[in-house]
């Protein structure tokens, strides 16, 4: 049993690292049981960035350049290079491939189904199957811009707060947010009836930290606006009397554009994230028992 000098007032625990996101009850038979937890092991928000987290942030922003070079170069570099030696409609469809082997590559390495991704390749298909039929390459250019419409319509119906037993509506960024954190240790606790209760660390943040819960709205709003406004762009530029090449230079530069907006604004909005958790965290930990989760808690 630890000394009871060397205990600190709280009852948060850290459980194993899990990605597994779940909130449960469990009755303590013997109410002296309290004693024998060890001291407040310090979870991550607690301590600096050690080197480990800065080579995954630059792993992460690395495969973001990666990213924007198989999503915008590419495509640029391939379709000039076959434009003068093949019809526009080949050399867009194929320009189009990098991508597309990208988002099979993603479901390759992390095994799990990439749903943008899959809208991808059906739009992939899809107009090039009008675009051979009809001949029209500009069908083509408004693929991508499709897609673009229904992501950015995603990311929008994702901001409505449906509530069911089996389902609780979450924010499109906050999703994404949470895979990034994923295997960070999930945070439990008791209440003064000796109830045990656990909840994912991304679950746990979005619940008593108010702040995160603001930049999931916000970064949601954002893409899915910028989103939106591409597609409206795009739209206006396939159906103008620009030429197929002034179309694809001009797209990829506002692909750019509110790429680069969305990004910087995520990245501004999400600076506060990381101070205002470590203060929520610290004032919970000066509590000895937490009441039950309520019960927008939970994702599932």
């Amino acid at each position: 049993m630890y000394d009871k000098l060397h205990r600190t007032p709280s009852q948060v625990e850290l459980g194993d690292r899990s990605s597994d996101v779940e909130s449960h009850t469990t009755p303590i038979p013997d109410q002296n049981e309290a004693d024998d937890i060890p001291p407040f092991e310090p979870s991550s928000m607690d301590r600096p960035l050690t080197e480990e987290d800065k080579k995954a942030m630059l792993r992460g922003f690395m495969f973001f350049l990666l990213t924007m070079v198989v999503d915008i170069g590419f495509p640029l570099a391939i379709y000039y290079g076959m434009k003068n030696y093949t019809s526009l409609i080949v050399a867009l469809m194929v320009s189009s491939i990098p991508p597309l082997l990208l988002v099979i590559g993603k479901f390759i390495y992390s095994r799990k189904v990439d749903i943008f991704g899959c809208l991808f390749v059906l739009g992939f298909i899809l107009s090039g199957v009008f675009a051979l039929a009809t001949g029209d390459a500009r069908l083509v250019l408004l693929r991508d811009s499709s897609v673009t419409c229904v992501v950015g319509f995603c990311f929008l119906l994702t901001l409505i707060p449906i509530k069911t037993k089996r389902f609780n509506n979450r924010p499109l960024q906050f999703l994404f947010y949470a895979q990034i954190i994923e295997n960070l240790s999930p945070v439990t606790w008791k209440d003064e009836q000796g109830n045990k209760y656990t909840l994912s660390r991304a679950d746990w943040l979005y619940t008593y930290v108010p702040y995160l819960r603001t930049y999931a709205i916000a970064t949601t709003v954002l893409w899915g606006v910028l989103l939106e406004a591409e597609f409206i762009t795009k739209v206006i530029l396939i159906t103008s009397s620009l030429t197929i090449d002034q179309v694809v230079n001009y797209g990829n530069i506002i692909i750019g554009v509110m790429t680069a907006l969305g990004s910087l604004g995520s990245v501004i909005i999400s600076i506060p994230i990381r101070p205002r958790s470590m203060k929520a965290y610290k004032e919970w930990e000066s509590h000895r028992f937490h009441p039950a989760p309520p019960p927008f808690a939970k994702r599932d």
